[in-house]
């Protein structure tokens, strides 16, 4: 007969050289479900080195649960020290995480597709023929010859995608012709991550915006992220408004 199984402490299964990261698993440990649902949702949102505005009933509709549900869960996370309250804007609050407390099992990063790699630019392409209703293949494999896509991994899976154009001996700077990212992710707050995230990627440079001017969401979210409007043009029968920021701006 064998030996009843032993539950390995945290101690065991990870060396124990990171305090605050065993505090964090310990505290993961003693949360209930609904709150570690929620915190899967913060981690990839919040920053420990800023408040971020955190809009519950946009989490409660991704996780399919009551906005009061959301609330307690946030103030579990801020009693157990896991994330921070900040100040109240407007009719939300605003949060950060504490360092060490969360850590996504996988960063979001953004990538620059490779041309060379045709198992990534499927997987590219799987998520655009989902999420982008005027996908054009054969036009973004030019793209991918001619200028730039850069994608976003959320989780190790493509969560967003951006068609760049952009030359490096012209110093107008890169372009962002197209801006695809999951729409569920998108309500989180994943699309002005990924622009933040491609801002760093372009470190040091100018950075220029098409975007159509009935894409509301994604205009406003340009300007808060400090954009300017510098004029409009017309593409493919649309009128786009052309925004820029400036590097450090």
């Amino acid at each position: 007969m064998s030996a009843p199984r032993r539950e390995l402490s945290v101690a065991e299964i990870h060396a124990p050289n990171d305090t605050a990261e065993l505090i964090a698993l310990e505290k993961y440990r003693a949360l209930g479900g609904e709150s570690h649902r929620v915190l899967r949702c913060l981690e990839t949102i919040l920053a420990a080195d800023r408040y971020e505005i955190v809009d519950t009933g946009q989490i409660a509709r991704f996780l399919g649960i009551r906005s009061q549900a959301v609330s307690r869960a946030l103030k579990t996370l801020v009693d157990q020290s896991i994330i921070e309250r900040g100040d109240r804007i407007g009719r939300s609050h605003t949060f950060r995480r504490l360092d060490g407390a969360t850590r996504s099992a996988a960063d979001d990063c953004v990538i620059r597709l490779d041309v060379g790699k045709p198992a990534d630019i499927r997987a590219v392409w799987n998520f655009l023929k989902s999420n982008d209703p005027g996908f054009d293949e054969a036009a973004a494999r030019r793209h991918l010859k001619f200028g730039m896509v850069l994608y976003l991994l959320h989780d190790g899976q493509v969560a967003g995608s951006a068609l760049v154009d952009y030359n490096a001996m012209i110093d107008s700077g890169p372009t962002i012709v197209r801006l695809i990212v999951d729409r569920k992710l998108r309500a989180l707050g994943h699309g002005r991550k990924f622009l933040t995230q491609i801002e760093q990627y372009f470190h040091g440079m100018r950075i220029f915006v098409h975007a159509p001017v009935e894409n509301k969401e994604l205009i406003i979210s340009l300007l808060k992220l400090g954009f300017d409007i510098v004029g409009q043009e017309a593409m493919g029968g649309q009128t786009a408004l052309i925004l820029k920021k400036g590097p450090g701006a």
